[in-house]
């Protein structure tokens, strides 16, 4: 924010990338992968406890049934209430094309082909790939647990009108988006959203 303030800079016509390592859930990809999501989805809102069976609801969300079942709301109203950011498909195909032009590879190592094959998800054992689309699921809060990821692929459909497929779980995703986001809503625009891409390795 303060960078986009200081007159010494103009990023109207900036690019602006997003990288760094992230957890990917297993039913989407594999260890040693990247993945460029389309959807930025904000739990921050939320409190996810696995295994202690005391409170039938904690925060938000009801660790007894943790799913946000249809009729999904539209995506202008996750938008306009904080929890969606939606990234360019246009930048995202572009910044495919440059990795697939550039003939760069990713490293698949004896490590990696071991700890895939404890996986029983089918994606969960590929080979490192580099996956366009779903959703980079942000929560300032760690979390971890079968039925913590059960919340967060529900939420993912949810927040997304049922397009969004969860993805990567990370802390800083949206929160970042969010102070280009507020740049580009300026009364004079310091920024274009439009310009913005995530590229996430997945550990």
């Amino acid at each position: 924010m303060a960078l986009g303030h200081d007159g010494r800079f103009d990023l109207r016509h900036a690019y602006w990338l997003m990288t760094g390592i992230a957890g990917i859930d297993p039913q989407f990809g594999s260890i040693g992968s990247v993945v460029l999501p389309r959807y930025l989805v904000g739990l921050g809102r939320d409190y996810y406890l696995d295994g202690i069976g005391v409170l039938p609801r904690v925060g938000n969300v009801s660790r007894t049934t943790p799913n946000f079942s249809p009729p999904y709301p539209d995506t202008a109203t996750c938008i306009a209430g904080g929890r969606l950011r939606v990234l360019d498909q246009h930048m995202i195909e572009l910044a495919y094309s440059l990795y697939a032009a550039s003939g760069a590879l990713l490293n698949d190592t004896a490590n990696l082909q071991e700890a895939r094959a404890r996986y029983t998800e089918l994606r969960a054992r590929d080979p490192p790939t580099v996956y366009v689309g779903g959703t980079s699921v942000t929560g300032e809060t760690f979390w971890a647990g079968r039925e913590s990821t059960l919340v967060a692929r529900n939420e993912s459909r949810y927040f997304t009108a049922g397009a969004g497929e969860l993805a990567v779980t990370q802390e800083e995703d949206i929160a970042w988006y969010e102070a280009v986001f507020s740049l580009a809503r300026e009364l004079r625009p310091l920024a274009n959203v439009s310009r913005v891409v995530y590229v996430r390795s997945l550990g």
